[in-house]
């Protein structure tokens, strides 16, 4: 649970950062790289939905964080899991946390080598975190106590040969 709630801390408070540091500058970041440039995204994931209310928005993030934080105190994943999971709840808090304070997500790196969509820390980290975890979880790297115990055989009742 350390490695899950230092991920998702860490996220946040460094996602916060960055936004209080370079929101209301523009330029050059990284030359041929990446610029620093300030959206307002009042929409979802790449600013879609954005035709839904502001209120839906911070219900849903609401649930997404919540689902994800049980998951992760009672499934109990590998430490590598939980801080690909803490890296996508630290990542919806901190866009959570704009929406409250802002009320939009402020978007700030470009990528310049490639033209996508401008997204901030938080972005990044989901993104990460959701590939990570998926990742982990299809090579059977999640190691969660609940698939070990049942994985054994031990918990499933009627095993072949049992009287």
């Amino acid at each position: 649970m350390v490695a899950f709630f230092t991920a998702l801390f860490s996220v946040l408070a460094l996602d916060q950062l960055t936004k209080a540091l370079l929101w209301g500058r523009e330029g050059v970041l990284i030359p041929g790289v990446m610029n620093i440039a300030n959206v307002k995204n009042t929409g979802t994931a790449m600013n879609v939905f954005s035709f839904m209310p502001a209120w839906l928005h911070f219900v849903t993030a609401i649930f997404a964080v919540a689902a994800i934080v049980g998951y992760a105190v009672i499934r109990r994943p590998s430490g590598a899991v939980n801080v690909s999971l803490g890296l996508v709840a630290g990542g919806a808090l901190g866009n959570l946390a704009d929406r409250i304070l802002r009320g939009y997500v402020a978007d700030l790196f470009e990528t310049v080598f490639v033209r996508f969509y401008v997204f901030n820390l938080a972005d990044a980290a989901i993104v990460v975190g959701c590939i990570a975890c998926a990742a982990l979880v299809f090579w059977g790297k999640d190691g969660g106590r609940e698939r070990k115990k049942a994985d054994d055989g031990s918990n499933d009742p009627g095993q072949p040969g049992e009287d």
